[in-house]
């Protein structure tokens, strides 16, 4: 083995943990390739190359059931190469009491400008500072590093906001303006808790600001924030995948991601993910009237008894909706809903896409828009609308084009099954097949030509996961398991499990 390779046999054992789950060998060769430092042969006791922070000297301590360099330890890791580090190596407590963020950004610090900063098993408490609301900011320096946890379950490394966060504040904060447009940063395996009931400031799990590159997640679990579980500003694109989101927001506002990137082109992908309980909607995206530049894609998701499953405001390019289902309770207002404005938002597109529940239509969008919809059903919507009047349909729409829309499902319109399957205002394209049943009829169709009506049919059953197949994995990507990223295009493609 030459002062520059390790083998692949002799970075796995390295990467080995007992008890804690490990971190993927493709994952740890993906962020080691950015840096400039070569891996020594002898464990790390060589000098690096290149020009970064430099580290403090490993110095184990024991804390607890065991160390961090005792690979028979519950909680500890093997020696690490030079470009991963363990948090308790710079003096992290990992108890729940002692404020841990510090000693993670020293962590980051030491690892930039590209490598893996590792949290063992249990629960961190972080705090905002003085000078900065969020507990850890990763900057320009911070291009290429990945924060991962370990363990699975309710043994997964949990990220505590501290109590008594009086202003906005944020988990984490990627504010990394000069990022190239191949750097990334990520997060794996970690549970971010926000401690909403103890905070009076608005709080947000994580916000991206940087106006290059790619911010990636997965398997993690986001919960009670007093805002959202993730807000894309600026102009990063995003990959999240696997990831869970449950109770954010308070009082009809906060969602689980809220793609807002107004800096430049981006794309942004969230696969097999679940969001629960919002105080607002599942997925927020767009709010700039001037821009029409994000691609999102949302593929084999569950968004489950939110105010809304998916609100589309402009800013968004197009929004592609697949496989997905939207599901709803007496909380639930519109499924699928667009604010009201007086100018074009965007292109979307469901295909196998379930809608079901309901106090509005399952789709609402008054505004100038393409649409297209193939596999789609809809059932039990429209329940009561006591803000912009009752029996508004199934779909209801304004000066919308359907293109060349496929089949879709409408049944149990209105609260005794008497409301309209359609209300399509001021329209334009072709629907292939509507079927209905529990209806008052197919309804307006103004400028849309439907080309078969089945009265009475059975419902579509389109193609969507289970709870069970969505959010994050018990047994999340290990260095001995099989896993590859590669890049196409602007988006990353994960093979699925």
């Amino acid at each position: 083995m030459s002062d520059s390779k390790l083998t692949r046999r002799k970075l796995l054992a390295m990467l080995g943990v007992t008890g804690a789950g490990a971190l993927s060998y493709s994952l740890f060769e993906r962020f080691r390739g950015r840096n400039t430092r070569a891996l020594p042969s002898d464990g790390g006791s060589s000098t690096p190359t290149g020009t970064v922070t430099d580290r403090p000297q490993r110095q184990h301590t024991a804390r607890g059931e065991g160390t961090p360099g005792d690979p028979n330890s519950p909680d500890g890791f093997d020696d690490l190469p030079p470009d991963v580090v363990d948090v308790r190596e710079f003096g992290a407590a990992v108890d729940g009491v002692t404020d841990d963020a510090a000693a993670i950004r020293d962590a980051l610090d030491a690892i930039a400008p590209a490598g893996v900063v590792l949290l063992p098993p249990g629960e961190i408490l972080i705090d905002s500072t003085e000078s900065a609301p969020s507990a850890l900011t990763l900057e320009e320096a911070h291009r290429n590093v990945a924060i991962v946890g370990s363990g699975a379950g309710d043994r997964r490394t949990r990220l505590l906001m501290a109590p008594g966060q009086e202003e906005v504040h944020y988990a984490i904060h990627v504010t990394a303006e000069s990022m190239r447009a191949d750097d990334e940063v990520m997060l794996s395996n970690l549970a971010i808790d926000l401690n909403a009931s103890e905070q009076s400031g608005v709080g947000t799990a994580i916000r991206t600001e940087g106006a290059k590159g790619t911010f990636v997640m997965q398997d993690c679990h986001v919960t009670s924030t007093r805002n959202s579980g993730i807000q894309l500003a600026g102009g990063m694109d995003a990959d999240i995948r696997y990831c869970s989101f449950e109770h954010n927001g308070v009082d009809a506002y906060g969602h689980a991601i809220s793609p807002n990137q107004t800096n430049r082109e981006t794309a942004t992908t969230i696969r097999n993910v679940y969001c629960a309980d919002q105080r607002g909607v599942s997925i927020d995206v767009g709010t700039d009237p001037d821009t029409d530049k994000q691609d999102v894609t949302i593929e084999r998701c569950v968004l489950k008894n939110s105010m809304g499953g998916l609100k589309v405001d402009p800013t968004s390019a197009t929004v592609s909706v697949s496989n997905t289902a939207i599901i709803g309770d007496e909380r639930t207002r519109i499924p699928v809903k667009m604010n009201p404005f007086d100018f074009y938002v965007g292109e979307v597109r469901l295909d196998n896409v379930l809608i079901e529940g309901g106090g509005w239509p399952g789709i609402d969008f008054p505004n100038a828009s393409t649409l297209h919809l193939r596999d789609v059903a809809i059932r039990n919507v429209d329940n009561w609308n006591e803000e912009r009047g009752i029996d508004r349909g199934g779909i209801r729409t304004e000066g919308v084009d359907f293109g060349s829309s496929g089949r879709i499902s409408i049944h149990d319109v209105g609260a005794n099954n008497d409301g309209l399957a359609l209300k399509l205002l001021d329209g334009s394209g072709s629907i292939d097949t509507v079927v209905h049943d529990g209806t008052g009829g197919l309804g307006k169709t103004e400028g849309v030509t439907i080309n078969e009506e089945n009265d009475g049919g059975d419902p579509l059953e389109p193609d969507v996961p289970s709870e069970s197949e969505v959010g994050p994995r018990e047994d999340p990507p290990t260095a001995g398991g099989k896993w590859s990223v590669r890049r196409t295009g602007r988006t990353l493609t994960r093979p699925t499990r």
